[in-house]
């Protein structure tokens, strides 16, 4: 896994998505409809970053799946 980013980089620039597939709170231990965290990252783009866990996200407006694709390719 160290070696991902210098890989990636000697590509040129990158995006990476990661994302599950749906929330699975601790407290519930089970599948729920709620938002999932996802971590966006651009190999261009320098920035503080967030927080990938479900806590981090409370409270913000949620993306609709449809248009992730768009941020990844960055067409959005």
């Amino acid at each position: 896994m160290k070696d991902l980013v210098p890989a990636l980089d000697a590509m040129g620039d990158w995006r990476m998505l990661v994302m599950p597939d749906h929330a699975t709170p601790l407290d519930l231990r089970t599948h729920t409809s709620q938002a999932v965290p996802y971590l966006l990252v651009d190999s261009t783009v320098d920035g503080p970053g967030g927080t990938y866990t479900e806590t981090g996200i409370d409270g913000l407006v949620p993306i609709p799946g449809y248009h992730m694709m768009g941020h990844l390719l960055g067409t959005r």
